[in-house]
């Protein structure tokens, strides 16, 4: 699933924060994924939701488009009360121009995985690795993400 894939943290991080349950939603035909869009799936068991949305194609354009899918700061803050450690995207950003949702998540301690290659990947549970280069002053790394079934 990894293309152009970035991971955004703060601060020093156990490595096994990488490796965690996550949750493919499909999130197309909507430009905003709001609570009501997610809150009838069981995170019970999961750590991180990776957001399938329209945005994918615009992902592989050479023009940045500002026509992709937003997530709510409301469903932000639903997934961080879900327990929800990593949140992730098929495109560059889920955010406004604002990043309110980034600021929350940061203050959360909730990473962002941005650039997903989710084009394949059948909605359902996986084990996702997407482990980061160890750098010093940076807030974010490129990874390698795995799904595995």
């Amino acid at each position: 699933i990894d293309e152009k894939i970035l991971i955004t943290f703060s601060g020093s991080v156990d490595i096994n924060t990488f490796n965690l349950s996550v949750l493919v939603i499909d999130a197309r035909g909507k430009k905003i994924v709001k609570v009501d869009d997610i809150k009838d799936y069981d995170l019970s068991d999961i750590k991180g939701v990776l957001l399938q949305t329209d945005s994918q194609p615009l992902l592989f354009e050479e023009e940045y488009s500002n026509e992709y899918t937003i997530l709510s700061l409301d469903a932000a803050v639903y997934l961080v009360n879900k327990g929800i450690t990593l949140v992730g995207i098929d495109y560059l950003t889920f955010d406004t121009t604002d990043y309110k949702v980034h600021s929350f998540f940061s203050k959360n301690n909730v990473f962002i995985l941005e650039c997903l290659d989710l084009r394949k990947v059948i909605p359902g549970k996986y084990r996702l690795m997407c482990f980061p280069l160890k750098l010093k002053g940076f807030e974010a790394s490129p990874v390698r993400a795995i799904l595995e079934v």
